[in-house]
């Protein structure tokens, strides 16, 4: 499974041909919030697996899901390093 990054590259831009813009305003939200997702350093929330799932015709499931993958990466790695 992707990463949110990845998904959002791939399904918000390179498959729309929309801008960061362009996305921020599908969604409705600042610009650098798309920006900041794009680099991995904004989660996604279950509002924003809706406004996505939303302007881009996926489902809210699919954003939600890699978002998990993604925590529990995290939380495995802070356990392996023992940091949790």
């Amino acid at each position: 499974m992707e990463t949110p990054a990845a998904l959002l590259r791939r399904l918000g831009l390179a498959q729309t041909g929309w801008t960061q813009m362009r996305l921020a305003e599908a969604v409705g939200v600042d610009p650098a919030v798309i920006n900041r997702m794009l680099h991995g350093h904004h989660g996604i929330t279950a509002k924003m697996a809706m406004r996505l799932s939303k302007a881009l015709g996926t489902t809210p499931e699919l954003w939600m899901q890699a978002q998990n993958m993604v925590d529990l990466e995290a939380a495995k790695t802070e356990l392996e390093m023992g940091k949790a």
